[in-house]
């Protein structure tokens, strides 16, 4: 594809964003949170490293695909409600930049190395992270319903798209158990210190 392409797409994705942000994310449906959700991110990126030829490729279209919905996103709201955010622009533009260098890495998954598994984790393991938050939240209130069935699907999705032989898929699964679980243990020791510390 051309970069224009992605271009166009990044364009389109953040008017759409900026357009459906009104819309409660405090609902069943929760329609905003289809494209707010960081499930959305993470495979929409993945998908366009896996359609890249090389790793040069998988970077420079994930940066524009990300600086172009950003800048779009931005200046839809600036049209809607009349706020501009210069410093959240400014911000989400130096993690697309970064993006750009993750993308090189992850474009490595698709090949069958010895470091394989351990990038495709990094990405799987992120996903995986919002899809237990949401369960519970879902359980308990009712809501997100969208944004938790896309994650489950694109987590499923995701891991059979980068992990095509037997050992890669155990590997990347195990890997995954032991980020996510590391994050969670972290989380609970951060939540006992004392504020202030």
């Amino acid at each position: 594809m051309k970069l224009i392409t992605y271009c166009i797409l990044g364009a389109l994705i953040g008017v759409l964003t900026a357009y459906l942000r009104p819309f409660s994310p405090n609902t069943f449906w929760s329609l905003s949170d289809i494209v707010n959700c960081g499930g959305f991110w993470i495979t929409s990126v993945c998908v366009i490293i896996y359609l890249s030829r090389d790793r040069l490729q998988a970077g420079t279209h994930v940066l524009l695909y990300l600086l172009f919905m950003n800048l779009s996103y931005y200046l839809s709201l600036f049209f809607t409600i009349g706020t501009f955010y210069p410093n959240q622009l400014i911000f989400w533009s130096f993690i697309s930049i970064l993006c750009y260098f993750g993308a090189q890495l992850v474009f490595i998954g698709k090949l069958d190395i010895k470091y394989s598994a351990l990038i495709n984790a990094l990405y799987l393991s992120g996903l995986l992270l919002e899809t237990l938050s949401l369960m519970p939240l879902f359980i308990r209130s009712q809501t997100h319903f969208l944004q938790l069935a896309f994650d489950l699907f694109s987590l499923i999705f995701l891991y059979f798209m980068y992990n095509q032989t037997p050992q890669k898929k155990r590997d990347s699964a195990l890997i995954t158990f032991i980020i996510v679980m590391s994050f969670k243990c972290s989380l609970l020791l951060i939540n006992q210190l004392p504020l202030g510390i």
